[in-house]
């Protein structure tokens, strides 16, 4: 979320207090009181009727969804609910439920079954880094470096393409 241009993440602890936090990166901190958790992440739409895939990390713990779309230049807030949270493979789905979301249309890719090869390019689309990047979409190219992830998960692979703080949920192409 950001608050007067400043990323700002907040937080409710077992205690019942809460918390709010915002980065000024790379040296300071503000910490003030606040009544609704919320927390961002990046995603990727997968069906033109309001259905995104994000990382199970960026909604773990939420209760209420929005997701924020930019359009023509336009940005639009929409509620959201969770259909799908896999903690397990780190992948969640949710869908727009909010009257005023009249679709995607067509949406200009696809999404690939067969196992990438090694070497082959990729890219990431991401927001990293806002408060020193800003707050619009990156991409980041790369290539596969590995067909196999993390102590040779065959599930993921590991990629060139650099990823940082606020690169979660979003797609690799």
């Amino acid at each position: 979320l950001t608050i007067d241009n400043v990323p700002t993440l907040f937080f409710a602890f077992a205690d019942k207090t809460e918390a709010q936090y915002k980065k000024v990166y790379p040296t300071e901190t503000t910490v003030q009181t606040r009544r609704k958790v919320i927390a961002t992440g990046s995603g990727v739409a997968i069906s033109a009727d309001g259905c995104i895939v994000t990382n199970s990390h960026v909604v773990l713990g939420g209760n209420e969804f929005a997701v924020e779309i930019t359009i023509n230049n336009q940005r639009q807030k929409y509620e959201a609910i969770l259909l799908v949270n896999d903690e397990q493979n780190d992948l969640a789905i949710l869908k727009i439920k909010d009257w005023s979301f009249k679709g995607f249309g067509h949406l200009p890719f696809g999404i690939r079954t067969e196992i990438a090869g090694l070497g082959e390019d990729v890219f990431t689309l991401g927001y990293p880094l806002a408060t020193t990047m800003g707050d619009n979409v990156k991409l980041m190219n790369g290539i596969i470096s590995s067909i196999t992830g993390f102590k040779g998960d065959t599930n993921t692979y590991q990629i060139s393409a650099q990823v940082q703080p606020g690169n979660s949920g979003g797609p690799l192409f």
